[in-house]
């Protein structure tokens, strides 16, 4: 309500031309999303995120820490590593690019419901059910976050954070720095980093 007819996101169009997503608007794709996934029956369940920073990308990770737990992978790791992470969180759907759905298709055996990016929007305005995204009850410290480390000096881990880790990143950075909803911030390090994500939903809760 407080930013409801603010930009939220600014999509690029064209090389000159953008497409402005208000925070209601946000609101409404968001409590859509949500919907969508619970009647797909993903309730508790782990939906991956696969792709280049986007809107749609944003959407799904938050879609999916609310409904189930979000497992956001590095979209330049070997088809053959996502199909690991796939099978260690035992991931049932994943949202993703279309090139990306066919290049995991041959590897990955498992069955998993590939959702892609460029359908995101249209599945998040057919139905939106705000009294059953609300009644869902998330523990302070429920696991609602999957991440794996990059595996630079190990063998990749898996890391489970809650989304009261994510806001106490929120609060310490609010308390150096001051956000107006006047700024515009342009994402840079990749969604899937834990930080990059954190940057997002910081943004997002303070109007920018």
């Amino acid at each position: 309500v407080k930013y409801a007819n603010r930009t939220a996101f600014q999509i690029r169009n064209g090389k000159d031309t953008f497409r402005n997503i208000t925070y209601a608007q946000l609101k409404e794709l968001y409590y859509g999303l949500c919907t969508k996934f619970i009647e797909m029956g993903y309730l508790g369940k782990k939906i991956a995120v696969i792709g280049a920073n986007s809107f749609e990308w944003a959407l799904s990770y938050l879609c999916a820490a609310t409904v189930g737990v979000a497992v956001p992978i590095d979209k330049e790791l070997q088809a053959e590593d996502v199909r690991d992470f796939f099978d260690s969180a035992e991931c049932v759907a994943v949202c993703t690019d279309n090139e990306k759905i066919e290049v995991l298709k041959n590897v990955v055996t498992r069955e998993i419901n590939y959702i892609p990016f460029d359908t995101i929007e249209k599945l998040a305005n057919e139905k939106c059910d705000t009294a059953l995204v609300d009644s869902i009850e998330i523990g302070k410290d429920e696991m609602r976050i999957l991440i794996f480390t990059s595996g630079t000096t190990s063998k990749s881990k898996a890391v489970m954070l809650s989304q009261k880790n994510i806001c106490s990143n929120i609060s310490g950075l609010n308390e150096w720095e001051t956000f107006y909803p006047t700024d515009v911030n342009m994402a840079i390090l990749p969604l899937h980093h834990a930080f990059g994500m954190v940057q997002v939903v910081l943004f997002i809760s303070t109007g920018v």
